[in-house]
């Protein structure tokens, strides 16, 4: 059992060096061959060349990494040069020079827009208002309309109640007498005489005054505010 356990591990050991051989790029000439190890010089030659093989490979990607970042960088560039206002030197514009223009012409529209808000709220505020004074005016204009409507009916309906009083006042009142008295006339016409009487005369009987009092002609006053 102790042979066995022996040979057991010789057998590993041998396996084990096989491919530690096989990494780095030496193999056995066979299955029982005896282990044979590189020197220590073409150890250090085979690391260096792993690391330098590494290296390029990752500043490779750095480089292309780098390249992508600088033409990203251009275009945008580009792009900003393009859309800020042209100057006599734009041409000869660096990267700083560059991005403080467009930081200067973004604070300059910033400050047009903060202006043109301002003016927009003044200008609702305004608009508003003259609103309010128009609905006031149409509703000034409204009523006044009709006020100017009710008057002439009013106007006539006072007309017709002041007309009518009169003519039924006058049929329904007794008669206006008169006297007439001769001794009034001037003395150089008429004799004086001591044996004159009083004459009473009935205005309307005699046709001097009509059944109804005369209301024409009267004063015209035309009606304001007729349309």
């Amino acid at each position: 059992m102790n042979t066995l356990t022996i040979d057991h591990l010789l057998r590993a050991a041998q396996l084990f060096e096989q491919q530690t051989a096989l990494q780095f790029g030496l193999v056995g000439r066979g299955p029982t061959s005896p282990l044979q190890l590189p020197p220590q010089s073409s150890l250090i030659t085979i690391k260096k060349k792993s690391v330098s093989s590494v290296s390029k490979q990752s500043r490779a990607a750095h480089n292309e990494l780098e390249k992508n970042r600088r033409a990203n960088l251009r275009s945008y560039l580009d792009q900003i040069k393009d859309i800020l206002p042209p100057e006599y030197d734009s041409s000869r514009d660096t990267t700083l020079s560059l991005l403080t223009r467009a930081r200067n012409h973004m604070k300059q529209w910033r400050q047009k827009q903060e202006s043109l808000i301002c003016r927009r709220s003044e200008l609702l505020i305004k608009n508003a208002k003259l609103k309010e004074k128009i609905e006031k005016a149409k509703s000034f204009r409204n009523s006044k309309k009709c006020r100017q409507t009710e008057k002439p009916s009013e106007e006539a309906k006072s007309e017709s109640v002041q007309i009518s009083p009169v003519i039924e006042s006058s049929r329904t009142s007794s008669p206006i007498y008169l006297e007439y008295s001769p001794s009034n006339k001037p003395t150089s016409e008429i004799p004086s005489n001591s044996n004159s009487k009083m004459v009473t005369i009935d205005p309307y009987l005699e046709g001097l005054l009509p059944a109804a009092p005369l209301i024409y002609p009267y004063v015209y006053q035309p009606r304001s505010g007729l349309i």
